[in-house]
């Protein structure tokens, strides 16, 4: 199995002696104190003044025995993802040179919530701010952004219920995640407005456990179905229910409405879908 210790001092000590590398820098989970574990991903942001060299990646194939590997362009940054011999992943972000310029006056929002300079040959990084520590922090939602998010649940919800009521079941998977972010959104809100947490990320529900409230998370556990009707059924009203939940201590935390008269007209509209078969 490929050690992440060792592996970091390959890859720093192959940067080392390319002349193109000015800087390599560790961001993400295994710069936070116990926040990482033995298959955590290793991400390397790695500053050169020549891309096209790094562009494929036989160069990535040198530090361990690789399983995959997939690269990719995402503007003017070149992404490889490898998967090393034992599982370990490394995410290789190669960034022209001048975006360190830019990076003095904002960090890249992957490196926000923390990083570790390992490599820079031209001293270039001692400018950078400082991490905030948390990716990305939580905001309070004005009104509008809170009637936003209500309406475009229901409206999923509908799409959803209809696709079911058809018995098209990837579809209703399709949209059940849809309505997932949803409640992952009302989730974050409620915990920032009504709980008055600040030290989490809603961001894929990365440690959920820790930052929502105990009904909430136990309830978590009925809210995904399984591939079949009547399943589904249940999964979804058990989603509008907690939603309605939060959604209702956020607006009164906000003053503004939750449009009760929603949750009337479509949980009459479902019940009614569901007992009428096609």
């Amino acid at each position: 199995m490929t050690d992440a210790e060792n592996l970091i001092k390959t890859i720093k000590k192959w940067a080392q002696s390319q002349e193109s590398i000015r800087s390599v820098i560790l961001y993400g989970a295994r710069v936070k104190k116990g926040y990482w574990d033995k298959y955590s991903d290793i991400n390397l942001a790695l500053v050169a003044t020549e891309l096209p060299q790094f562009k494929q990646k036989e160069w990535t194939h040198g530090f361990a025995p690789v399983w995959l590997a997939i690269t990719q362009q995402k503007d003017e940054t070149l992404v490889h993802q490898i998967i090393y011999e034992g599982g370990l992943r490394v995410n290789f972000r190669i960034y022209p040179a001048e975006k360190l310029t830019v990076f003095t006056k904002k960090l890249p929002l992957d490196m926000q919530s923390g990083y570790q300079v390992l490599l820079d040959k031209d001293k270039q990084t001692r400018g950078f701010p400082k991490a905030i520590g948390v990716f990305p922090k939580p905001t309070r939602p004005s009104p509008e952004m809170f009637q936003i998010t209500l309406e475009s649940f229901w409206m999923t919800a509908h799409t959803l219920a209809k696709y079911l009521w058809r018995g098209d079941l990837w579809r209703v998977k399709h949209y059940d995640w849809q309505l997932k972010q949803h409640l992952l959104q009302m989730m974050g809100w409620h915990a920032h407005v009504c709980r008055g947490k600040v030290d989490f990320t809603t961001e894929e529900g990365a440690e959920i456990k820790e930052w929502t409230d105990p009904d909430t998370y136990i309830s978590l556990m009925t809210v995904f179905g399984r591939f079949y009707p009547a399943d589904s059924w249940r999964a979804l009203e058990e989603t509008i229910r907690r939603f309605n939940t939060l959604s209702e201590a956020v607006a009164q935390s906000l003053n503004t409405d939750n449009r009760p008269e929603l949750t009337k007209h479509f949980t009459a509209w479902l019940d009614t879908l569901k007992n009428t078969p096609e």
